[in-house]
């Protein structure tokens, strides 16, 4: 669907914006995605997701306070919201 094209070709940008971020070892992240998330359409919305880990909190809350301005910076297509999850356990 043309929904979920535009989640995940955010996403790609978003994924872009990370590589570029780790590029100098400041930062660990490990990365899966972007993907469609577990339930893909909840309540007529396509959804997408990019999964971030890091073994150290610290370093993943400095990272997320670099990359949240960076993400608002970038045009979000037309009807696509994104949202960050912090220690997420279901991924649904």
């Amino acid at each position: 669907a043309m929904e979920m094209e535009a989640a995940i070709g955010f996403l790609g940008k978003v994924n872009f914006i990370i590589t570029e971020m780790c590029r100098n070892d400041q930062f660990a992240i490990d990365r899966v995605g972007p993907i469609p998330a577990p339930m893909e359409k909840k309540a007529g919305k396509f959804r997408g997701q990019l999964i971030l880990k890091s073994t150290s909190r610290g370093m993943m809350q400095e990272f997320l306070s670099q990359l949240c301005p960076r993400i608002e910076a970038l045009r979000t297509p037309a009807g696509v919201r994104w949202s960050v999850d912090v220690d997420a356990q279901d991924l649904t």
